[in-house]
């Protein structure tokens, strides 16, 4: 629901160099209990000129507080930690 709504937001009537402002870009969630891989991915989604992390978590019960705090567009979310599996968080998200 809300990639999709980001997704929509860029348009399809963009004029190819327009600069992007903060409220069109992709706000992304990046979960994992691995910081290495955390921050990998955030190294990644900043270089994007339409995305951006706007939280990082390092476990399931994380990762549903900084969703309901952010309220993100996409959340990547690693399935196998140890506090509360990835597919448990979503289910509570």
């Amino acid at each position: 629901m809300y990639f999709h709504k980001a997704v929509d937001s860029l348009g399809k009537d963009d004029v190819p160099g327009r600069q992007v402002v903060e409220h069109d870009r992709i706000r992304v969630l990046s979960v994992d209990d691995h910081a290495l891989l955390r921050e990998g991915i955030a190294m990644i989604v900043n270089s994007q000129p339409d995305m951006a992390i706007v939280s990082q978590a390092s476990g399931g019960w994380d990762a549903i507080e900084q969703y309901r705090r952010h309220r993100p567009d996409v959340t990547l979310m690693d399935l196998r930690m140890p506090d509360l599996s990835g597919i448990d968080a979503l289910a509570a998200i």
